[in-house]
């Protein structure tokens, strides 16, 4: 009984035993467990009251200045293929032997037309023109010969004018020489009277009385005397001194009056050639213009009949088809060709950028049906005058943050050589376009907001910490928070090309490849506790 006791008093001490240390256990649990969760509020405590910044990198980009656009997708060659001929016009369609989408060959036939009434037309033309042809060759003959008669008869009047005035010379000529001679005749006479009478004195003395023969002599000699006097008497006259001037006179007369005639005579035949040589060429205008009408008319109807199937002048794809099997031509292009593997580009620039646009300027284009591909371009025509709309890219958050310069309204026709082909293309597409003014490769940039101006009006970036590494490699927000409410450094900085959203920096020391930089978008209280020398305030 006595051990019975014994054992039941050790069992029971040792259940108060375990239950105190359960007690223990627990109380320890609680305390731990209320040690955490205070630990956590004070976390959470701390964490509420822990500045919030905003910050960023420098890092390396590349910058472009361009000015967007829209244009559309064309054929850099179009070709509306014409029937030949204005004989074509109003000719029956026989047959139509493409569709649009057709890709034609260079000589494909195209179209027939129906050219019976063109061939009747050509016979009766040629007929009508075999027989005018007859009819003027006959009136250039009549025109030709009286021309050549006129030049004849000229020559034959002007041969006889020519005459009289030879004739005429030579009367003046013989006047003037008598005249002239008239002093050496008187001189010659008076000779001839000195000698006469040195003969009649002879002859008186010889007389013998009764001897007739001397007698005679001396009547002979007495009358040669009296002869040379009435010849010296008659040249010394007066009278036919001025006989002589008035012969001259005449001739001088009747030899510009030969003259005259002679240029009278020459300016009549000149006229009679001169209406001759106007009939004549009347008679040939008349013939070479009929000719050259009835030819052109051969000529249409000609082409019209080789016309009769229209063949493709180009190889390419068929855009458009104007006529129809059974109806008739009235004119104008038949079918349109335009060459599908050779695009280009037609914008039109508003006219505050067209200053910037230069035939060469590199280009970047986009199209719905070429998804994000860019395909590369240049400019290689400006219109030197306005003349079309364009309308706003669809996308303009892009062309913002692309540094672009919308173009808009009225503008100036660009066009644009595609560098690439591309099997998607399609002519009159729309495509989205990027004319690059400037563009700068591997530059250092920050947000636009990222720069701040000090009271002097200097640039500057708000230095949170060195690079984060040599490749501009991100560190986690939490450890740039950390950096941040240990201070910043204000750097000066100079600024260079701008583009959207971000900004060159230029060359400064402390400025590389993964700077943390603050933003103005940093809590104001928390800004305003921070000491920019380090630290809160």
């Amino acid at each position: 009984m006595g051990k019975n006791k014994n054992n039941q008093s050790n069992d029971t001490s040792g259940k108060k035993k375990k239950k105190i240390i359960i007690i223990i256990v627990v109380i320890a649990a609680a305390a731990i467990a209320a040690f955490a969760a205070f630990h956590i509020h004070q976390k959470k405590m701390a964490d509420s009251i822990m500045p919030t910044v905003a910050t960023d990198q420098v890092s390396r980009k590349t910058l472009t200045s361009s000015i967007a656009a829209t244009g559309t997708i064309k054929s850099k060659t179009v070709t509306d293929v014409t029937a030949a001929g204005v004989g074509e016009t109003g000719l029956k369609v026989t047959g139509v032997n493409v569709k649009v989408g057709d890709v034609v060959s260079e000589g494909d036939v195209l179209c027939t037309f129906d050219v019976s009434s063109a061939k009747e037309q050509l016979a009766d033309v040629k007929d009508a023109q075999a027989k005018a042809e007859a009819a003027e060759a006959q009136s250039k003959k009549s025109a030709q010969r009286a021309y050549d008669n006129a030049v004849s008869s000229k020559d034959t009047q002007l041969e006889a004018a020519q005459a009289e005035i030879d004739a005429a010379s030579a009367n003046v000529t013989q006047a003037k020489n008598e005249l002239a001679a008239l002093p050496g005749e008187i001189e010659d006479a008076r000779a001839a009277v000195e000698e006469a009478q040195r003969l009649y004195a002879e002859a008186q003395a010889k007389v013998v009385d009764a001897d007739e023969a001397s007698q005679k002599a001396a009547d002979a000699a007495k009358a040669d005397l009296d002869a040379a006097k009435d010849g010296l008497k008659e040249l010394t006259d007066p009278k036919y001194e001025q006989t002589l001037k008035d012969a001259v006179t005449s001739a001088e007369a009747a030899y510009r009056q030969a003259c005259a005639a002679y240029q009278t005579t020459s300016d009549s035949a000149d006229e009679a050639i001169a209406s001759a040589k106007d009939a004549l060429d009347t008679a040939n205008l008349g013939s070479d213009s009929s000719d050259s009408t009835t030819k052109a008319q051969i000529r249409s109807l000609q082409e019209a009949i080789d016309g009769e199937s229209l063949k493709s002048p180009v190889s390419g794809t068929v855009t458009a088809v104007n006529v129809k099997e059974d109806g008739i031509y009235t004119g104008g292009a038949v079918v349109t060709i335009q060459d599908t593997n050779d695009l280009y580009v037609e914008a039109s620039i508003k006219e505050s950028d067209i200053a910037d646009v230069k035939e060469g300027m590199e280009v970047l284009v986009k199209t719905d049906a070429t998804g994000d591909e860019e395909l590369t371009g240049k400019v290689t025509g400006v219109a030197p005058t306005a003349g079309s709309s364009v309308s706003l890219p669809t996308d303009s958050a892009e062309s913002m943050m692309s540094g672009a310069a919308t173009s808009s309204g009225s503008g100036y026709l660009v066009e644009i050589d595609l560098l690439e082909k591309n099997e998607r293309l399609r002519i009159d597409m729309t495509a989205k376009l990027s004319l690059i003014k400037e563009q700068k490769k591997n530059i250092l940039v920050v947000p636009y907001d990222a720069i701040f101006t000090d009271e002097n009006g200097n640039k500057t970036l708000h230095v949170v910490s060195e690079p984060a590494g040599e490749d501009g490699l991100s560190v986690s927000e939490e450890a740039l928070a950390t950096e941040a409410l240990d201070g910043y450094e204000e750097v000066r900085v100079e600024t260079g090309m701008e583009s959207g959203y971000y900004v060159e920096i230029l060359p400064t020391p402390g400025i590389e490849n993964g700077t943390v930089i603050l933003l103005p978008e940093a809590d104001e209280n928390s800004l305003d506790e921070m000491d920019p020398a380090g630290g809160l305030g």
